[in-house]
């Protein structure tokens, strides 16, 4: 809902994972999302949120 379409997330993402929809707002797919945090670190409206899971074993398999 924060997004301001400054699509700054898609020329940051090195993976090509957010992608703009029809009203040129930009949309990440969690499923292909490396959760990296460069788009959360640079996204200047704070729209992009990263939560990390608490398990430490899936915390582990996200690194792989």
């Amino acid at each position: 809902d924060s997004c301001v379409s400054c699509l700054t997330c898609v020329r940051v993402c090195p993976w090509e994972i957010p992608k703009i929809d029809d009203q040129g707002v930009a949309a990440i797919d969690i499923k292909d999302c490396r959760a990296c945090g460069i788009c959360v670190g640079e996204c200047p409206a704070q729209a992009i949120k990263l939560n990390v899971a608490e398990d430490e074993k899936l915390i582990a398999a996200c690194g792989n």
